[in-house]
């Protein structure tokens, strides 16, 4: 590939999420256009074993995880004007599925659908219609734009067969389910044919509205569906890897619709059905003990919550599971455990609680948490006790690590093309016979306030996070919260202060970029004009990427504030119901000790204060002892009472 080659695929790339997807072809093809009328790119070197060549090249590359590499050796075997008379090879259709599943690998799903429909205006008869309809679907879910991607996709799939129509069925009915219309949904998911991917979710979908909608018996139904599927010997529908996560789900239903009938026994039963090594099996552990709790077996329950301590000691569950803990106790007249058990639960989340609420009103300490819920994502957990066990407890909506991982994208698309304008910018220099680049088009003054900002920025957010880290320090030590106050209110302004200092440092950084023309000069059949163009466009790209980069940081600050309020609301409920089961808990042990004493007054001793080794040490070997449950046998009842005539 010819360096001139590469860098009109890496600018491809780029346009493709900067400048929208048409102008990006638009682009694309005057840079083709141009570097042949500039003998730079020859279209008679185009062969069919060289495009085979390039297309091996680029699904090895694929296959070994260099997405961003493959991507631009996949351009130019599907754009380049090269192999213009090859479209119609295998490996060139072969090619440009790959491309689109790249782009979606790197989360360009909008350019990855430009791709798609590329290959699905070929028809049905093309070997990649199939695939091709699946990845625009996955495509569409991921955008979280399945409303539109359907009525592009329904077209192509009309008159197909029933699996690839129900692609567009079930991305309508998500779409309806997404925006609440639960009425509008069922049509469409009840649709979704049985040899498609997306019947055991739809399944699952339809049970889920179906309970919001109070329908449990046909809830119950649709999720059995689901659960049984497998059972024989045979599956009665398709299913692929995702299933056994929605089959989970479903028993997770079927247990939850049990509950909510009452019938303890069968909630029992299909949380039980959850496999050994299923990620769904800390809940179903916990709520089939809570179910046990409520159906009157407080042994079985406790045994449940036993094993979910021991083997998932970490679970998001372990708030709600640890009260009722003692509520459990209680159940079973131990009122010293459980008023132990709740007392250590007050003492073990009131730290958690306050912090949850120190976090809420505290924009540069949540910067923190939002680095620590992408490493615990990756399994390494917050050194601080308290905000460890903050960090397990929260609920966290999914969209947030997609925001997390839509940022990290955007710092890695960012850092590659760091360096495009340059070597654009050196590439011009040559191709107008000189060695040295042009001169940078910035205002001076407002770069340098930008720089200035921005180094006054880093030093402020460094400060937060070193007091924030020393408050956590006084905690742990034991200082009084009253001590500590001053130094929050320090944290609260600096906070005020970052958040004045970025707005400042965007702004100062959109001045010193170059006045740049948005409307390109497609008109133009000069390379270098071409590429002039597009070095003032790509000297804006650090500005474009600090706005998006904003905007995708206060999504994620909204959705963590939202999961920290929840957080904060569920164990202020739980420290109240805490509360109140300690004093449930003394009120019992107090009524227990007075009907002691009034046996003892009776002249009765109180069967728990008697000695159990006592009434055992007068037993034989080959007696047993058995204590009256206050129930008698027929036989046993003739004996203890005879008749009026002292018979026995």
């Amino acid at each position: 590939m010819s360096r001139a080659s590469k860098l009109a695929a890496v600018i491809a790339a780029l346009l493709g999420s900067a400048s929208g997807v048409a102008r990006a072809d638009e682009m694309l093809d005057k840079y083709f256009e141009a570097m042949s009328k500039s003998r730079l790119l020859a279209t008679e070197t185009g062969s069919a074993d060289a495009l085979r060549e390039l297309a091996a090249r680029g699904e090895q590359l694929y296959l070994d995880g260099r997405h961003a590499d493959a991507l631009v050796v996949l351009v130019e075997v599907v754009d380049s004007p090269r192999f213009a008379d090859y479209r119609e090879l295998p490996e060139a259709m072969a090619a440009e599925h790959m491309l689109a599943a790249t782009h979606v690998q790197l989360g360009s799903y909008r350019t990855a659908l430009k791709y798609l429909d590329r290959a699905l205006a070929r028809g049905s008869e093309s070997p990649y219609f199939a695939p091709s309809v699946a990845l625009y679907a996955d495509a569409a879910l991921a955008l979280s734009d399945a409303e539109r991607s359907a009525i592009a996709l329904a077209p192509h799939v009309k008159g197909a067969e029933p699996a690839l129509q129900s692609e567009v069925y079930y991305l309508r009915g998500r779409a309806r389910y997404d925006k609440a219309e639960l009425d509008k949904a069922i049509p469409f998911f009840s649709a979704v044919h049985p040899r498609s991917r997306f019947y055991g979710s739809a399944q699952y979908m339809l049970g889920v509205i179906a309970s919001r909608m109070r329908q449990l018996r046909e809830a119950e139904s649709r999720f059995c569906r689901v659960a049984k599927a497998g059972t024989g010997s045979k599956y009665s529908f398709f299913v692929d890897g995702r299933f056994f996560e929605v089959q989970d789900l479903a028993r997770l239903g079927l247990g939850r619709v049990a509950h909510e009938t009452y019938r303890r026994d069968d909630a029992f039963y299909y949380y039980f059905q959850v496999p050994q090594d299923s990620p769904r099996l800390p809940e179903a552990l916990f709520e089939s003990a809570y179910s046990s709790y409520e159906g009157d077996e407080p042994d079985t329950a406790l045994d449940l919550l036993d094993q979910l301590q021991v083997r998932y000691p970490e679970a998001p569950l372990s708030d709600e599971a640890s009260i009722l803990r003692g509520y459990v106790a209680l159940a079973r007249c131990d009122f010293d455990k459980a008023n132990a058990q709740l007392q250590r639960f007050v003492k073990h989340y009131s730290p958690v609680h306050a912090e949850s609420k120190r976090l809420l009103g505290s924009a540069a300490r949540r910067q923190a948490l939002h680095e620590e819920l992408v490493a615990a994502r990756s399994g390494q957990r917050p050194e601080h006790t308290v905000r460890r066990e903050l960090v397990t407890l929260l609920q966290v909506d999914p969209e947030l690590y997609r925001v997390y991982d839509e940022i990290a994208k955007l710092d890695a698309e960012a850092a590659r093309s760091g360096r495009v304008s340059i070597e654009l910018d050196v590439l011009q220099a040559r191709l107008e016979g000189s060695e040295r680049p042009h001169a940078a088009e910035s205002n001076a003054g407002a770069e340098a306030e930008h720089q200035k900002l921005a180094h006054e920025l880093r030093e402020a957010e460094a400060a937060a996070r070193a007091i924030g880290e020393q408050l956590d320090t006084l905690r742990a030590a034991g200082v009084p919260e009253g001590e500590l106050k001053p130094i929050e209110q320090i944290v609260a302004e600096q906070s005020k202060h970052i958040g004045a200092l970025k707005q400042r440092a965007r702004a100062a950084r959109k001045a010193a970029q170059a006045d740049v023309d948005d409307d390109p000069a497609l008109a133009a059949d000069s390379l270098p004009k071409l590429i002039g163009h597009d070095v003032r466009q790509t000297s804006k790209l650090p500005a474009d990427v600090d706005d998006v980069r904003s905007k995708l940081e206060a999504r994620a600050d909204e959705l963590a504030v939202g999961a920290l309020a929840q957080l904060e609301q569920r164990l202020a409920r739980w420290l109240g119901q805490a509360r109140i089961g300690r004093i449930d808990a003394v009120m019992g042990s107090k009524r227990r000790i007075e009907r002691q004493i009034e046996s003892l007054a009776a002249g009765r001793m109180p069967r728990e204060l008697q000695d159990p080794l006592r009434t055992r040490g007068l037993l034989a070997d080959d007696e047993e002892y058995w204590p009256f449950e206050g129930e008698d046998w027929p036989d046993e009842h003739e004996e203890r009472y005879p008749d009026a005539k002292g018979e026995p």
